[in-house]
């Protein structure tokens, strides 16, 4: 295998209640560097314990000695995704400067967008084990969706009303924005992976992604501040 192996340090024992050595780590590591390839080149349904173990070189019982089943090899993949998730949310927590609002707000756009392009089989394998009733992906996925909604949610600190008087909280705003983002994530993500290459300037409506970003990166900004400067 030519994957590149991180090695996770924490995990000690294996199934069996025995302790991990070198070997047994890396062992570990490559089960999981392989899952993580499938994923990229194979549909889910193609993600079974035999292919993992075939890709990582392994037995099938071998593989059993350090996990129950796929989904638990999933979340250690999405466990080495971690880290850069936690790179765009710091995005949102980051104080944005009056007059970088909108700057700011795009560059998170396309931050959270690149993030789905080069990992959009693990986050939609992600949702779709969420989907089936998967607690442990039901779990993670609410998590980070919420760690986003709450940290946009602090830049919408006051409550706005509409015309209906209505009234919009900053939870149900940052809430409603999240979903948005990471449904047009999800498109642009899968047409990319289709194509196999760069993504198409076009969506299938024609519109360019980029006035997709621009368009989220201004409906945040006006929400954050009213008076930013009008970017085009």
């Amino acid at each position: 295998m030519t994957e590149t192996i991180t090695v996770n340090e924490t995990i000690t024992v294996n199934k069996s209640g025995q302790a991990l050595g070198r070997k047994g780590r890396r062992t570990r590591a490559n089960i999981v560097a392989g899952a993580g390839h499938l994923l990229r080149e194979t549909p889910m349904g193609s993600l079974t314990v035999a292919a993992i173990a075939k890709q990582a070189e392994i037995s099938a019982p071998t593989f059993y000695l350090y996990f129950e089943d796929v989904g638990e090899v999933l979340l250690a993949v999405l466990e080495d995704l971690a880290h850069e998730l936690d790179g765009v949310l710091a995005m949102l927590k980051t104080p944005w400067p009056t007059e970088r609002t909108y700057a700011c707000a795009f560059e998170f756009v396309q931050a959270y967008f690149e993030l789905w392009i080069k990992h959009g089989a693990l986050l939609r394998a992600r949702n779709q084990m969420a989907d089936q009733g998967d607690p442990r992906f039901v779990k993670i996925r609410y998590g980070n969706a919420m760690q986003f909604a709450d940290a946009l949610g602090e830049k919408f600190r006051n409550i706005r009303r509409i015309d209906t008087g209505d009234v919009i909280t900053a939870v149900s705003l940052s809430g409603a924005i999240i979903t948005a983002l990471e449904r047009l994530a999800t498109v642009m993500a899968l047409e990319s992976d289709v194509r196999g290459g760069p993504r198409r300037e076009e969506t299938s409506r024609g519109v360019r992604w980029g006035e997709n970003n621009r368009a989220l990166a201004h409906l945040i900004a006006d929400i954050v501040n009213p008076l930013h400067p009008v970017v085009p």
